[in-house]
C-alpha cells in the first residue's frame, strides 16, 4: 500500500503525468536552451531542476550524435506509450485534476528555473 494511501487509478494517472511530462522535455528542452544560448552548465542545471528523473535528463542532452539522436527517440516513444497508457476509465474515476496540476506545477517549475539560470540568478 502507498504511504499516502493512493489507490491504483490515482497512482497510474500520477505515473502517467510524470511519463508524458518527461516526453514533452525530451522534445522541447534541448531546442529551448539551444536557442536561449545556455552553456552546457546552464542547461545541465535546468535540466537537473525541471526534469523528472536522470534518464529523461540525460536523454534531453545537446549531444547531437546518431546514438544520442536513436535513443532519444526510442526514450520518448517509450515514455509516451507509457504515458498514453492511462485509460478514459481511470481519468473518469480520478478526474482531470491530479494531470492539470502536474502539468502546471512542471510549467512552473522549468519556467521559474529556467528564468533564474537564464538571468544568471542561479549558477
Amino acid at each position: 500500500m502507498p504511504v499516502v494511501g493512493a489507490d491504483e487509478e490515482q497512482m497510474s494517472v500520477s505515473l502517467g503525468t510524470v511519463f508524458l511530462l518527461n516526453s514533452a522535455a525530451l522534445l522541447l528542452f534541448s531546442p529551448i536552451g539551444h536557442a536561449l544560448g545556455l552553456s552546457q552548465t546552464q542547461f545541465g542545471l535546468w535540466a537537473a531542476l525541471a526534469v523528472h528523473d536522470t534518464s529523461s535528463v540525460v536523454g534531453g542532452a545537446r549531444l547531437w550524435t546518431l546514438l544520442n539522436s536513436a535513443a532519444k527517440a526510442g526514450l520518448t516513444a517509450t515514455l509516451f506509450l507509457i504515458g498514453t497508457g492511462i485509460s478514459r476509465a481511470t481519468l473518469r474515476k480520478v478526474g482531470l485534476r491530479p494531470l492539470v496540476q502536474g502539468v502546471a506545477l512542471w510549467a512552473l517549475v522549468a519556467s521559474l528555473s529556467l528564468f533564474l539560470i537564464h538571468t544568471g540568478v542561479v549558477f
